[in-house]
């Protein structure tokens, strides 16, 4: 059983409006192998995912199947638009030296700690 575009197209419009509203795709029939090239894109970030035909059939009907094609999507989507952040510097910082050293200078007076 061969699932028609159109009606792809409109399950996986559904389901991606589901994850991300910002998201515009293209779906195209695959040439190498029966089944949809799904090309991913906001705003500067693309992706391209192959979905093969046995994973599309009764998507409709079915919510285990379903979850599968929308936790596929939504890792798609997912490592599209991540950002890689800076890693903190593991280098310790020390303080100014000053005259004594590192520790505080010994006061006296009335309370300096000797009596």
């Amino acid at each position: 059983m061969t699932v028609g575009i159109e009606d792809t197209r409109s399950l996986l419009r559904t389901v991606i409006r589901t994850i991300d509203k910002k998201v515009e795709f293209v779906a195209t029939p695959h040439a190498g192998s029966p089944g949809i090239a799904l090309t991913l894109s906001r705003q500067k970030d693309q992706a391209t995912i192959v979905i093969p035909e046995d994973q599309l059939e009764g998507v409709e009907h079915d919510s285990i199947r379903r979850a599968r094609l929308r936790t596929l999507l939504k890792r798609t989507i997912d490592r599209m638009t991540f950002k890689q952040t800076d890693i903190a510097s593991t280098k310790m910082l020390r303080g100014s030296v000053t005259d004594g050293g590192f520790f505080r200078v010994q006061q006296s007076g009335y309370r300096s700690g000797r009596r």
